[in-house]
């Protein structure tokens, strides 16, 4: 059993979430990273993910087009000293079906601050997609989740 989260038709109706049947599904992976120390303050991390997901549609297996991250490289450069620390994280995300989002790539970058008030007390600021990249970060049924800098939209497919 599969949830399907609730969405709208063509004719804008709105389909309550359901639970379905699903075919059976193969999915393999690899995860690889490596960090460096710089100095006594500075780090760095590369990595890169490898997702494959194919599932049997009654005549074997095909490749699943609802795959969101078949690629992923990464790269991060971190910052720590006394009551600082800072994280860049950059992704560069490649292999997504044209079928089912808008491009087959995308390249953001995030950032976050953080502040160490006392030993028990932290503050810290978040910024996401510096790069304002827009990119789907799901698609359900006939819309696609945009990811715009800061924000997050729902849109139909096609608009």
């Amino acid at each position: 059993m599969s949830w399907v989260n609730g969405y709208y038709d063509s004719n804008d109706n709105y389909v309550q979430g359901y639970y379905e049947n699903v075919n059976r599904e193969k999915r393999r992976g690899l995860n690889l990273s490596a960090t460096y120390k710089i100095d006594d303050a500075w780090f760095a991390r590369a990595g890169y993910n490898y997702v494959k997901i194919q599932q049997d549609t009654g005549s074997g297996y095909v490749s699943s087009t609802d795959n969101r991250n078949p690629n992923r490289y990464s790269l991060e450069l971190m910052y720590e000293k006394n009551r600082w620390s800072v994280n860049n994280m950059f992704q560069y995300v490649t292999g997504r079906s044209t079928a089912k989002y808008s491009d087959s790539s995308y390249f953001v970058w995030d950032v976050n601050v953080n502040y160490k008030l006392n030993e028990n007390t932290k503050v810290y600021a978040q910024a996401f997609n510096l790069t304002n990249e827009s990119y789907e970060v799901g698609a359900i049924h006939n819309y696609r989740l945009l990811r715009y800098a800061g924000t997050s939209l729902c849109s139909r497919r096609g608009t």
